[in-house]
């Protein structure tokens, strides 16, 4: 079953069939657009299911899949920023990484609190390890804990499964910190950088 398999990739699906069920009366055309959009982000999942690391340009394809499903939940409440390093499509990621990422941001900014937020991705390559950092940000900054930073460690199923995932495929070379910021929320990964044409 692709909900329940090994890894719990999708935990997002179940949030997001109960934004389809919100908009099914007020809003139907929203609706059919999200099950549109869901169908091909399941094809994009069936398709890596069985691979342990995917280009990062599929895996960004499928996370744009995931955030036009978002864009239609929240509509210009939400505004996507990248800052990506060039010449990374090739660098190997875990199949969906980058999706329950983007929802544990969404969780504690859009779902939270009004107004307007910005998901800033950013995509670096760092001597030998690549770095990925979501934040969210609200446009009216509001006082916020002290930031903390722990590796590999963080809220949810979500991050809790990125996490099992990271150390089973790189070990103690990976890292997941979590910080709150003074307007928002940040994640970030970093691992080893390994491109798949160079891999033997």
């Amino acid at each position: 079953c692709i909900v329940c398999n090994k890894d719990n990739r999708l935990p997002f699906l179940f949030n997001t069939l109960n934004a389809i069920s919100s908009l099914v009366a007020t809003q139907p055309q929203a609706a059919e657009s999200m099950i549109c959009a869901l169908s091909d982000l399941l094809r994009d999942v069936l398709a890596t299911t069985d691979q342990s690391r995917v280009p990062l340009a599929v895996e960004l394809d499928t996370l744009d899949r995931y955030l036009a499903i978002q864009h239609l939940r929240f509509g210009d409440r939400l505004t996507i920023e990248r800052d990506i390093e060039p010449q990374l499509d090739d660098v190997g990621v875990p199949p969906l990484l980058l999706q329950p990422i983007a929802e544990n941001t969404f969780q504690h900014g859009l779902s939270r609190h009004p107004g307007r937020r910005v998901l800033h991705l950013s995509i670096e390559q760092r001597d030998d390890r690549l770095r990925i950092a979501f934040t969210d940000r609200s446009a009216q900054p509001a006082p916020a804990p002290p930031p903390a930073s722990r590796p590999l460690l963080g809220p949810g199923l979500g991050l809790a499964n990125t996490r099992d995932r990271l150390v089973a495929i790189y070990g103690d070379q990976a890292r997941l910190n979590t910080r709150p910021l003074p307007d928002g929320f940040e994640t970030e990964l970093i691992f080893p950088c390994q491109r798949l044409s160079s891999a033997t």
